[in-house]
């Protein structure tokens, strides 16, 4: 029974385990394609207005850096865990006023990247290690035409606050798969003792049987195999 009982839960524990760990992988490769795509949305969506370089709203072209990022700060909303910053020349200039996962232009590692970028550094995305966790950020340098001014627009997700909740559900599920454990050994005990209840009742009588004693029966019941 103990032996019956141990595999059921031995195989069942590993079936779980196995899809937890699946599922973790997978929801973690979604989240991080999820934040890319975010981050390659934000940066096009800021090229398509620094290449036009007019204000949409005034329909006035950018004479300045500080104008085309004032701008581009105006017209976006971050999504949860994300952020913006943007610097004038290595030095802090504006952020949005949202409830913010980290605030950039106080971190040390976030600053040091992007003052040492090049004005003609290509976009690429960045993991750095926050007051947050692990945020990851994409700078895009522009400049406007015949000024030396250089403009960083940084766009971050706190990539580790994004994965809390990732981590949150897996603990969750890791309960709900211990209580789900818990309740199979009870069924199965039940189950299985049942199922060998006729198998100890054999095993009974033919001790009791003896050469001189040979009136010990055995009831049948059911039409399995045991009772055959």
């Amino acid at each position: 029974r103990a032996k019956v009982l141990a595999s059921v839960l031995l195989m069942s524990a590993l079936g779980m385990v196995v899809a937890e760990l699946t599922s973790f992988v997978i929801q973690g490769q979604r989240l991080d394609a999820r934040i890319n795509a975010a981050l390659a949305q934000e940066v096009e969506e800021f090229r398509k207005l620094a290449t036009a370089g007019v204000n949409p709203e005034t329909g006035d072209t950018f004479t300045s850096v500080d104008q085309l990022l004032t701008v581009a700060l105006q017209r976006n909303v971050p999504d949860d865990n994300e952020t913006y910053l943007t610097l004038v020349d290595g030095t802090p200039y504006q952020y949005d006023f949202a409830t913010r996962p980290v605030a950039l232009e106080t971190e040390p590692q976030v600053l040091a990247y992007v003052r040492g970028l090049r004005p003609d550094a290509p976009v690429r995305a960045r993991d750095v290690e926050t007051t947050a966790g692990r945020t990851r950020l994409v700078v895009v340098q522009v400049s406007v035409a015949e000024q030396p001014t250089v403009g960083s627009y940084v766009v971050a997700y706190a990539v580790d606050l994004e994965r809390s909740q990732l981590v949150d559900i897996t603990r969750t599920y890791s309960i709900v798969a211990l209580g789900s454990l818990l309740l199979v050994a009870l069924v199965g005990w039940v189950v299985a003792g049942r199922v060998l209840r006729p198998l100890r009742l054999l095993r009974d009588r033919a001790q009791r049987i003896t050469e001189t004693d040979l009136l010990q029966r055995i009831p049948v019941q059911g039409r399995d195999d045991i009772a055959d």
